[in-house]
């Protein structure tokens, strides 16, 4: 006996577990970026730690030993304010870069296309900016675009062999489009250690997409989507790649 309609109640079924899949999908996607951001912030605790925080700590050790030989031994005295001026130098430079990996000043007060051009100017590769969004948007949009960014021209300069790098990130269809194109060598995979996980990741929380197309020898294209209106409890700052 068939049943009828039976092929709109298929289709039916069939939409509502492709949509529980895709709400699977995204909520473990979170799930792995909030653990991601655990982890980031444990290792920004052992970075303080570790650097900046023992150079301040040698700092007032040597400013304390400097006034305790002022008036005895001037000379020690001068090259104990030396030393401390030397650490707090190193303490300055090593927050600043911990900081930068972060969140990048110029992210927040410039917006992205001057968040990537003043990235694209440090990286030991000629990366040409073909159609950056220069207009501000919402937060969670502009530092999600910018690590993927920073992360594909990571994995150009470490394992592209590429010449050349094309970065473009522009308004379509209520989203942010995001390609970066090298002329390296191919072979990207999505993978265990291989950065791309945790980019799609961070783009799936943002309710994006994210694709890699990359051929032996014959370069590779990231691309990803962003919608430019955030879910409510969606976004925020994201960790770092």
């Amino acid at each position: 006996m068939s049943l009828r309609g039976s092929t709109g109640y298929t289709a039916y079924y069939s939409d509502i577990t492709e949509r529980r899949r895709a709400e699977r999908d995204l909520e473990q996607a979170r799930r792995r970026v909030i653990e991601a951001a655990d982890g980031e912030r444990r290792r920004i605790a052992r970075d303080l730690h570790d650097g900046a925080q023992q150079q301040l700590v040698n700092v007032a050790f040597n400013l304390e030993l400097a006034g305790q030989q002022l008036d005895d031994d001037p000379g020690g005295a001068r090259a104990g304010i030396e030393l401390a001026r030397q650490e707090a130098r190193a303490a300055s430079a090593a927050l600043r870069e911990l900081v930068a990996g972060i969140h990048p000043a110029i992210l927040t007060h410039r917006g992205l296309a001057a968040a990537v051009g003043s990235l694209a100017g440090r990286l030991p590769v000629n990366v040409e900016l073909v159609d950056v969004h220069d207009g501000r948007l919402a937060q969670p949009v502009e530092v999600g675009a910018y690590f993927v960014i920073c992360e594909a021209l990571t994995n150009v300069v470490k394992h592209a062999r590429a010449s050349r790098v094309t970065v473009s990130a522009i308004i379509a269809d209520a989203q942010l489009l995001v390609t970066v194109i090298d002329d390296g060598i191919g072979g990207a995979r999505f993978g265990a250690g291989s950065g791309m996980t945790g980019l799609a990741d961070r783009v799936a929380a943002l309710d994006g997409a994210l694709s890699v197309s990359s051929k032996d020898g014959r370069g590779t294209t990231l691309s990803c989507r962003i919608p430019l209106v955030q879910r409510q409890g969606t976004g925020g700052p994201l960790p770092a790649g």
